[in-house]
């Protein structure tokens, strides 16, 4: 990510991704079928209606997670691109402990934008949305 507020551009979400893929080697590699490569473009527009680095951050996470552009591994991702997106700022989610993290990500379309960017920036959560 070089511009320090800028988003991430589409080329550098794959390039986080393939290094995912090599690292835990997944199966299923690439973009999906479904979901063409310039469509991170509109994810990003998405995103960059949003003020704020949490909301935006927020956002990002929520978006690269909901729209499933690759075959596997769009949860680690998009929570990579989400911290170093933080990471521009100096700053980093306030939550890092990973079985946190996993449930959250898991339960994502029970959150809104609010509630994530409120988790990124001080880690609290309304606990009851994450059961099961």
């Amino acid at each position: 990510m070089t511009d320090e507020a800028a988003l991430p551009t589409p080329s550098e979400i794959i390039e986080i991704h393939e290094e995912i893929e090599e690292s835990y080697g997944l199966k299923y590699t690439g973009i999906s079928a479904y979901f063409p490569e310039q469509t991170l473009s509109n994810v990003l527009s998405d995103v960059a209606a949003y003020d704020g680095i949490h909301l935006r951050a927020a956002a990002l996470l929520k978006r690269l997670i909901s729209v499933h552009i690759f075959e596997d591994g769009n949860k680690r991702t998009a929570w990579t691109t989400t911290r170093l997106y933080l990471d521009q700022y100096g700053a980093e989610p306030a939550v890092q402990e990973t079985e946190h993290v996993a449930t959250v990500l898991r339960c994502i379309q029970r959150l809104d934008i609010e509630e994530l960017a409120e988790w990124l920036s001080n880690g609290e959560i309304d606990d009851e949305k994450l059961q099961p």
